[in-house]
């Protein structure tokens, strides 16, 4: 399989999120750690807390008084009773043994960002100009890549309408034009899931842009996704209706080919329904 930039990236997010859910979690966790005594062959657990107090002060050879810090340990004997707490003390244990070795994985996928540019043949034609457009691509590919030969034709093209609109940037750094696009292209990509943001189609005799096109992996099937956030508007529901009544013409239909969401009237989006439709329709 291909090793992607959109992978390294994804798994950077995913680091990082369960890094800052760690983090927190532990603040909630009991304090201390376990500590186990043997006692005639049967074993018996404490939960074992330290800390640091001040003891007398005591005449240094400069003949200045010096404050002795000393630790104080104490232990708890856990009944059955406070398995709440045991669980609690070896689900910290595991967090802390954890985070070291995320963070030390984060910095090496940073590395990897910034070094690994992998060759990728769709994105050398398409970067060529319009008369090596025809070149076939197949013969670039890894025989066992199973690639989809119209997925790896889509382009992501330079949409100047309302260019000055692409002001909202997701986790990775991708410009889109909404904070709805930001929220879904961030759910993508914790989701692992491969997209390609405002392509250009043929419809018909029209050319649209979806919001996303979406590779799914179980099918390699290309499903667009639209996203509607003015709904409430007039107008925009004319030109959403339109474009919906073309993509079907076109063989582009809901729940087979196509996504539709959009904001709710008030202008805010579920994430989480969202994200259980990706589940369900894209990770199938």
């Amino acid at each position: 399989m291909y090793l992607s930039r959109e992978l390294i990236l994804a798994e950077k997010t995913y680091y990082n999120e369960l890094v800052e859910k760690f983090e927190k979690e532990l603040l909630l966790l009991p304090i201390g750690c376990i500590s186990r005594k043997r006692i005639k062959g049967k074993d018996y657990f404490y939960q074992q807390t330290c800390k640091t107090i001040q003891g007398r002060p005591k005449k240094s050879y400069k003949e200045q008084f010096d404050v002795v810090k000393r630790k104080q340990i104490t232990s708890k004997y856990l009944k059955k009773s406070d398995s709440e707490v045991m669980a609690g003390l070896k689900r910290k244990r595991f967090i802390k043994k954890s985070i070291p070795k995320l963070n030390k994985m984060l910095k090496m996928l940073e590395l990897l960002t910034d070094k690994y540019y992998p060759y990728d043949p769709a994105e050398i034609i398409n970067s060529l100009s319009e008369i090596y457009t025809d070149i076939p691509i197949r013969e670039f590919l890894r025989e066992e890549s199973g690639a989809n030969e119209e997925w790896l034709g889509l382009r992501e093209v330079s949409n100047d309408f309302y260019a000055e609109n692409l002001r909202h940037t997701t986790s990775n750094g991708r410009a889109v034009r909404s904070k709805s696009e930001a929220i879904i292209a961030d759910l993508l990509d914790a989701n692992n899931i491969l997209y390609k943001y405002e392509v250009e189609i043929c419809v018909g005799n029209k050319k649209y842009s979806p919001d996303f096109a979406v590779l799914r992996k179980s099918d390699n099937k290309i499903i667009y996704w639209e996203h509607f956030g003015l709904i409430g508007n007039e107008e925009y529901a004319g030109t959403m209706l339109t474009k919906i009544n073309d993509y079907y013409s076109d063989g582009i239909m809901l729940w087979d080919n196509l996504i539709m969401t959009s904001d709710s009237l008030e202008g805010s989006i579920d994430a989480m329904r969202i994200n259980n439709m990706i589940k369900a329709v894209l990770l199938t």
